[in-house]
């Protein structure tokens, strides 16, 4: 039983240490290197800021809303023939 616990503790050391190196190896060694890192976040947040615009856009949102009436008119349509034909089918309906 003590074996076991001695054994379980080894591990339990071995992954703190590779946890601790993780990070160690995670902070960047130099100002230059911190420099790039900081360059392509930047990079990215503004890749990122323009495609937001984009989709955001008062193009896009008009679009979007001229396609959702031509789909509610559609539907509109489609929901007046399959009752149209309910009522031919069921006189009941008609009332």
């Amino acid at each position: 039983m003590k074996e076991m616990a001695f054994e379980r503790q080894q591990v339990e050391q071995e992954i703190a240490f590779a946890r601790m190196e993780a990070a160690h190896e995670a902070v960047p060694d130099s100002l230059a290197e911190s420099l790039e890192i900081n360059k392509a976040l930047r990079t990215q947040l503004g890749a990122l800021v323009e495609s937001f615009d984009r989709v955001n856009s008062p193009k896009e949102r008009n679009k979007e809303r001229l396609f959702g009436f031509v789909l509610g008119v559609v539907a509109s349509l489609i929901a007046a023939l399959i009752w149209w034909a309910a009522t031919g089918q069921w006189p009941v309906l008609k009332t």
